[in-house]
């Protein structure tokens, strides 16, 4: 599928919701290429997201952090 437009909406909610609901943590060895490649990372999280949990957001962090990249966290109007 190339294009997101209302003749695909049922496969785009599909993959939505298999994104919400099988969520898995990205390997370390994955997060440290982002080091290897010298790219810092900000996460930001929203006031308003209710598709990922604050907890997520905090635990990606920490992931990235114990892969060694240069992170940054920030959560709400920071």
């Amino acid at each position: 599928m190339r294009c997101f437009d209302h003749a695909h909406m049922r496969e785009v909610k599909l993959w939505t919701i298999d994104m919400l609901l099988d969520r898995k943590p990205h390997p370390i060895a994955t997060l440290a290429r982002l080091k290897e490649n010298y790219i810092p990372v900000h996460v930001a999280c929203g006031d308003g997201d209710m598709s990922y949990p604050l907890e997520s957001y905090e635990s990606f962090g920490e992931r990235l952090r114990d892969a060694g990249t240069s992170t940054k966290l920030s959560f709400g109007r920071e």
